[in-house]
């Protein structure tokens, strides 16, 4: 582990580098963040949807390496609301202390800030709890935050995260505004647990008189905000979609041609542009967005992250998800059958492009799936390597 430089963020301004001083310890090692620094106001708690922990002192993250000497990838900073810095980022393998925990209730994504206003994503980056080796290294916390009605019927489907920190006298001021409901109270007797009870809205009566509803008795609720039904199948973090119309990756939710990092043209299925989901947001409308990483290993582009559509009619998922009776081996390099499910050890069978299987049942494996042959044996599922015949 490299030591050394304290409180810096380096600021490249027309090639002109500037230290500013930061008040937490940061370990850097190679490029540093571009842009201005933010102001060194205080920082309160974030209520609503944004749920943070303060002071959570102790840890620091580090910055993936992609290519070390292409200064095109880095890691993206993000405000206090949770939108993207244009013209900050940090470097590839640098090392931040991070002071506070930041949990989205709306998709579970996490962050971590590394100065005043700025974060970094989790799925950014890697959080170790401390450089010191004689320090105890705490365990992390699985946490599942559920949304219930009254009756116990789930409103939307859970949170399942892994948090650093107890976020139990957070999540108790916050809440995520569900259409409809208003917040009853909340439950978190259960270890590992921590639940919102809604009650639906009382309707006002006719002649303009306003309905009373029972005010929440543990949190105070954020004004309503709009929760539109997608009319997508969502895929679940984790796992992987693929693009089969020109689709971009942009730097925010509000897509243009400002905050567009790439576009991906219309390729023939067996080159469709493949990413892994690594969370959701709304734009202003309330369309809903993949946030993802590219996966596209032999690209300039992998390694990449950023929001896509999450619109049926531009992505699927690359896996099968239900079981075709047939399937033709699409790969130029065609497929190998294994024994075992995880497609390791010694292949046994090889089919050249253009061969039909016939499929006998799906398996899921981790976050993607297996086609079963009928002899019992293992293909791949992917489906810009096989296609449904």
């Amino acid at each position: 582990m490299k030591t050394g430089i304290k409180g810096i963020l380096v600021s490249v301004l027309v090639g002109v580098v500037l230290l500013i001083v930061v008040g937490k310890t940061v370990v850097a090692h190679g490029d540093v963040v571009t842009g201005e620094d933010s102001s060194e106001q205080p920082q309160e708690t974030t209520s609503g949807s944004q749920v943070v922990v303060e002071d959570a002192t102790g840890g620091y993250v580090t910055t993936p390496v992609i290519d070390i000497g292409n200064t095109k990838y880095v890691t993206h900073l993000y405000n206090d609301e949770d939108e993207l810095i244009d013209g900050r980022a940090l470097g590839q393998g640098t090392d931040w202390f991070v002071n506070s925990e930041k949990l989205n209730l709306m998709d579970g994504s996490q962050s971590w800030r590394v100065s005043t206003h700025d974060w970094v994503r989790d799925s950014d980056v890697r959080f170790h709890f401390s450089m010191d080796p004689n320090q105890a290294v705490p365990d992390m916390q699985k946490l599942t935050i559920n949304f219930v009605d009254t009756a116990g019927k789930a409103l939307r489907a859970p949170e399942n995260v892994t948090v650093a920190f107890d976020f139990t006298a957070e999540l108790k001021k916050a809440v995520l505004p569900i259409a409809g409901y208003d917040l009853a109270r909340t439950d978190a007797t259960k270890p590992g647990e921590f639940t919102y009870i809604y009650q639906k809205k009382v309707p006002a009566e006719n002649g303009g008189g306003t309905a009373v509803t029972t005010p929440p008795t543990t949190v105070t609720p954020t004004p309503s905000t709009p929760a539109p039904t997608d009319p997508v199948k969502v895929v679940p973090k984790g796992q992987a979609v693929s693009a089969f119309k020109k689709i971009g990756l942009y730097r925010m939710v509000n897509f243009n041609r400002k905050n567009r990092l790439h576009w991906y043209p219309k390729r023939p299925r067996n080159q469709w542009p493949q990413f892994v989901v690594t969370g959701y947001r709304r734009n202003a409308a309330g369309v809903l967005r993949y946030r993802v990483r590219d996966v596209n290993h032999q690209s300039k582009t992998d390694g990449l992250t950023g929001y896509v559509t999450a619109s049926d009619s531009d992505v699927t998922n690359t896996y099968f998800r239900v079981k075709p009776r047939r399937v033709r081996v699409l790969n130029p390099l065609g497929v190998n059958a294994y024994r075992l499910a995880n497609l390791s050890g010694r292949r046994l069978q090889h089919f050249k492009r253009g061969t039909v299987l016939r499929v006998k049942a799906i398996r899921h494996y981790h976050l993607t799936t297996r086609l079963v042959l009928t002899d019992g044996r293992y293909v791949t599922a992917n489906k810009t390597l096989v296609v449904k015949k």
